[in-house]
């Protein structure tokens, strides 16, 4: 796999979790074990909680149907939701009717009129807006209530089970930790974050490898005229009184480099080293070492 296609499927990794959590994908539809009331907050089993885990999660658990508000139950996040486009009975209680309620859910985010590019300066946006929201104080009696997304009736005893009649609520409850922990933070804004991080990353390695590859072509051009230079330039003999060995090799490599030139201009422009022995100027294999000269 290239370092490319590795940079990209990381990414890609990074955002499915955060749309759809770690290990999960589009289709999953099970979010239980547990209530939506102990799956969106925590009420009745706080071990069952998992609201931050995914973009997905977060959104079923704010927008899902529930029939506990009557006609308000259609009407939740639009008037696109499940109920509309389906039936009644089309209530989402974690572990049912993901489908028919995640279908409307992303039909509508579809609509959206402007479409946010992956930066960090978007996600930190996201971040800021969210933490806006999650600072507030909740009025009323349900003001016990801290970290909450979504709308509650009452003081929220009933748990936040889609219901926001009396003492319910349509609602997502994060965990202090995930708001208030700086090593921790919202599973799905921190898996967005990496993923803009490596996304940059990935754009500044690519500008880098361009330049490293237009110094290397530089470098190669430049090496590439050298060694033309070095073929076509001649050493001539200039040891005065060489050894036998070495005069030996000096001829054979003036021998080799005459009888490499073809063309007649160039093997006279080499004298006396070379000398051409065609009989006229056409190319051929007539230029031979002078060996009088050597």
């Amino acid at each position: 796999m290239s370092l490319k296609v590795a940079r990209e499927t990381n990414i890609q990794t990074l955002l499915n979790n955060a749309a759809f959590g770690a290990g999960n994908t589009e289709a999953t539809t099970n979010y239980g074990p547990g209530s939506r009331a102990a799956i969106c907050s925590g009420t009745g089993n706080q071990g069952q909680i998992k609201a931050g885990g995914s973009l997905k999660l977060d959104l079923l658990c704010l927008c899902a149907y529930d029939h506990g508000d009557a006609t308000n139950g259609a009407k939740v996040c639009g008037p696109a939701t499940a109920y509309a486009g389906g039936s009644s009975s089309d209530i989402w209680e974690g572990t049912s009717k993901t489908q028919e309620n995640w279908t409307s859910l992303k039909g509508a985010c579809h609509k959206r009129k402007t479409q946010v590019k992956l930066t960090l300066a978007s996600v930190e946006a996201i971040r800021l807006r969210l933490a806006e929201l999650l600072g507030r104080q909740t009025p009323g009696p349900e003001k016990s209530h801290k970290y909450v997304l979504g709308s509650i009736r009452g003081d929220g005893s009933d748990g936040f089970k889609g219901d926001k009649d009396t003492n319910g609520g349509r609602c997502v409850k994060y965990k202090e930790s995930d708001v208030t922990g700086p090593a921790k933070g919202i599973e799905w804004l921190r898996n967005l974050r990496e993923a803009a991080v490596a996304k940059e990353a990935a754009a500044d390695a690519k500008k880098e490898m361009t330049a490293i590859t237009r110094s290397l072509q530089l470098l190669n051009d430049s090496t590439n005229l050298l060694f033309d230079e070095d073929e076509t330039t001649l050493a001539p003999a200039t040891t005065p009184n060489p050894s036998p060995t070495g005069s030996k090799a000096q001829e054979q490599k003036q021998k080799e480099q005459c009888e490499a030139i073809k063309v007649a201009t160039e093997c006279k422009e080499k004298k006396p080293i070379c000398e051409w022995k065609g009989k006229n100027d056409e190319d051929g294999e007539y230029c031979k070492v002078n060996t009088a000269h050597t």
